[in-house]
């Protein structure tokens, strides 16, 4: 099902759909608000990263793919902004999945394709209306923390 804020895309752009897994379930963020797979996406997502270039750099070579999300700070469920979620529930570390998904001529959702899954980091770049989160790979970031 999709809602009325989905339905006045431009059909030849994507939606992007980012999947954060909290401990305590996951949390479905959107480009755009919809439904898809009987979960709601809710419409937090302002950017993502050049993400078609970082996919073509990591098919390339062994280098890391990072990309950066911009979420939208406003007003979330009990919290005041969005970036107050991240003390209850750490961005920090927590599993991320990027997919996009392409609304159809009757307005419905396709399949989501996975595009990225990685880690994220601390909500960076904080101001009133957004905040910016790095995702990792997780080969790059467990490297990272190992002792060299």
């Amino acid at each position: 099902m999709i809602t009325p804020d989905a339905r006045s895309l431009d059909l030849i752009r994507p939606v992007w759909l980012v999947d954060v897994e909290a401990p305590s379930g996951t949390l479905h963020f959107a480009t755009a608000r919809l439904f898809v797979g009987g979960a709601e996406y809710e419409d937090y997502i302002q950017g993502i990263g050049a993400l078609a270039e970082e996919l073509r750099r990591a098919d390339s070579s062994a280098l890391n793919v990072e990309l950066s999300v911009r979420f939208l700070n406003e007003p979330y469920r009990a919290y005041p902004a969005l970036v107050y979620l991240a003390d209850a529930l750490p961005f920090a570390g927590a599993r991320v999945t990027v997919s996009e998904v392409f609304i159809d001529a009757s307005g419905e959702p396709g399949e989501p394709v996975v595009r990225y899954g990685g880690l994220c980091g601390t909500p960076e770049a904080i101001t009133p209306s957004s905040f910016t989160c790095r995702l990792t790979s997780p080969a790059f970031a467990a490297d990272a923390r190992t002792p060299g």
